[in-house]
């Protein structure tokens, strides 16, 4: 921060804070349209609602960060774990759609 200045420091904070709060709403985002597709229940919704933000607040409550970490770092784990699942799922889908792709463009 030397070589840049005190400003520096407001400046990382305010990008921290945007990236944080660009997460949190993403991930809300994709949970609740994963609810929605899932099931027509508003209660879900609401519940999913509720769970979010008690996970936040938690979060920020918490007594040190590294409890947060411990949790999220397997769950991240988990979640790669089941795009890839999702993936392989999705390879036959792809590939025929991929062919069918380059059979009509070498028509026209």
């Amino acid at each position: 921060m030397s070589h840049l200045g005190e400003w520096v420091q407001y400046f990382l904070t305010a990008a921290i804070l945007l990236f944080a709060f660009s997460s949190i709403i993403y991930n809300h985002y994709l949970g609740e349209n994963a609810m929605a597709v899932m099931t027509k229940s508003p209660a879900a919704i609401h519940i999913i609602r509720i769970g979010i933000t008690a996970i936040v607040f938690l979060g920020a409550v918490a007594p040190g960060a590294t409890t947060v970490f411990f949790f999220s770092d397997p769950m991240m784990g988990v979640l790669a774990v089941v795009n890839l699942l999702a993936l392989i799922m999705l390879f036959p889908i792809a590939k025929r759609l991929l062919n069918d792709c380059s059979t009509t463009s070498a028509i026209s």
